[in-house]
């Protein structure tokens, strides 16, 4: 029974991320902490479970600190499972985010006690943000899809969606996204499908980037014209993925093409009038 609770205590205290338990009786206060959140915050056990003062509260950013205070407050009125979002301040002045998932309940004695288990989230909330800069701020398409045979998109920016002329999904329609999204070569005409596999399998073998013209095919069966660059990256998850960014240069593919055109219709006018001149005397052609 002893080894059982000795192996209990050590995996809360190291293998559990960030535990720690709450009296949510007046005062609140930490009633134990694990080695695993004092080695997260910097802060030793007997600092975050002073009686003087709720430590662990005060590292709450003050931005944050309602935030918490309500959270806190619902799991003190019964017991719930509760999960929240917070930013921490750790005792060398540097900033974590993370998810707290809070269970709590009464005790044998009919006080309310809770347990907690802290993530840090911080690489997450950073990669996310990065998304939202380019989703947001960068005039680009931006994908991110898987390494298979037939990839798929597992996140698309809004930008991308502009380009690929998705409609917005309403009660009764199809969810075209979500079908373009589980097999990215229905983006792709039937005649360069082909050269974007190679593309895929040069950037996969080679671990090397590569760049260059295509056309896609939007939504609504139109073509675009985009320059693009593929990357093999691995996710935070450690699994491989490919990564895109595009630029719609449609319009000036349309200007070039039509130059082109007017350029040959110049040319072939050029040498029809050389081939044959009208000879207004004798009103004939030669």
């Amino acid at each position: 029974m002893n080894i059982s609770l000795n192996n209990t205590e050590e995996i809360l205290n190291k293998h559990i991320s960030g535990f720690h338990r709450y009296i949510l009786t007046d005062p609140i206060r930490l009633s134990f902490v694990s080695q695993n959140l004092c080695e997260m915050l910097g802060f030793k056990k007997d600092e975050l479970t002073s009686d003087k003062s709720d430590l662990y509260a005060l590292s709450v950013h003050p931005a944050d600190r309602e935030k918490y205070s309500a959270f806190i407050g619902k799991l003190a009125k019964e017991a719930k499972t509760l999960s929240e979002e917070y930013r921490l301040i750790k005792k060398d002045g540097s900033v974590i985010h993370v998810k707290d998932t809070v269970t709590s309940e009464r005790d044998e004695n009919g006080e309310m006690i809770a347990s907690s288990v802290l993530t840090d989230i911080t690489d997450l909330k950073k990669e996310n943000n990065d998304l939202r800069f380019l989703n947001e701020t960068i005039p680009c398409g931006f994908m991110k899809y898987t390494c298979e045979k037939q990839p798929r998109v597992t996140y698309i920016n809004k930008k991308m969606i502009e380009i690929l002329r998705f409609p917005e999904v309403k009660d009764g329609e199809m969810d075209y996204l979500e079908m373009y999204k589980s097999n990215i070569f229905l983006m792709i005409p039937m005649e360069e499908r082909r050269r974007f596999s190679k593309y895929l399998n040069r950037v996969y073998s080679a671990d090397a980037p590569v760049a260059g013209e295509m056309t896609l095919l939007r939504c609504d069966g139109t073509r675009a014209y985009i320059f693009g660059w593929v990357i093999k990256s691995v996710n935070e998850q450690g699994v491989e993925e490919f990564q895109s960014v595009v630029m719609d240069i449609t319009e000036r593919h349309q200007a070039r093409k039509s130059k082109e055109t007017q350029h040959y219709l110049n040319a072939l006018t050029d040498v029809y009038d050389k081939i044959f001149e009208f000879n207004i005397d004798a009103n004939t052609v030669k």
